[in-house]
């Protein structure tokens, strides 16, 4: 819920019509403290942030998930256990509790299955149980089941496995220039040099 406009924002997922958005650098600086505090690479939480959001903190699927990194409540309750679930479910769309409940649900699964992006992706977006279904079905083969994946999650590591990573690259390449952060008054600042 949008609280200053009162508004449900439905969110367009992995098959909506939204581009992959790295140059978008506002949560740069959340998303790399909990990606160094929990091991996974600040590129991957940036990639789900877009993949699934869109950087947008208020949005709210058809299925309930919610902010940045469209986090169920189950996956909350997984993260952090029912009594502490509560209070970060109240503040699921402040962009800190967010990507750091995101980040965290992310490590598990990348955990769970041995540092396997696509296995860790795919349970990240469809959720433990049918996963664990469609694995025990396909004798633990991901990669070559692809298609029996339902659609939005196919599209959601489609857009992973190609876009994401492509617009990463050219982010490191100096297209979007390297971000330096400092601080000021307690301001966190992103000084920019932009390739020519």
């Amino acid at each position: 819920m949008d609280k200053k406009q009162g508004v449900k924002k439905k969110n367009k997922k992995a098959g909506g019509k939204f581009k992959i958005v790295v140059n978008n650098f506002k949560y740069d600086r959340i998303i790399a403290k909990y990606a160094k505090k929990y091991g996974v690479a600040p590129d991957l939480v940036k990639s789900v942030v877009s993949i699934e959001s869109s950087f947008r903190p208020n949005v709210i699927s058809s299925k309930d998930c919610k902010g940045l990194m469209q986090l169920s409540k189950a996956a909350v309750i997984t993260i952090w256990g029912k009594k502490k679930a509560e209070t970060k479910w109240k503040k699921i769309f402040d962009p800190e509790t967010n990507i750091e409940t995101g980040t965290r649900y992310l490590k598990k699964w990348l955990t769970y299955y041995d540092g396997n992006v696509n296995k860790a992706l795919v349970d990240y977006n469809w959720g433990h149980g049918n996963f664990s279904k469609f694995l025990k079905k396909h004798n633990n083969n991901l990669d070559h089941n692809l298609e029996a994946l339902p659609k939005e999650t196919k599209d959601f590591l489609t857009k992973y496995n190609k876009e994401a990573k492509e617009a990463f690259k050219k982010q490191k390449s100096g297209a979007f220039g390297e971000c330096i952060w400092i601080t000021i008054f307690g301001i966190h600042i992103c000084i920019r040099a932009v390739a020519p």
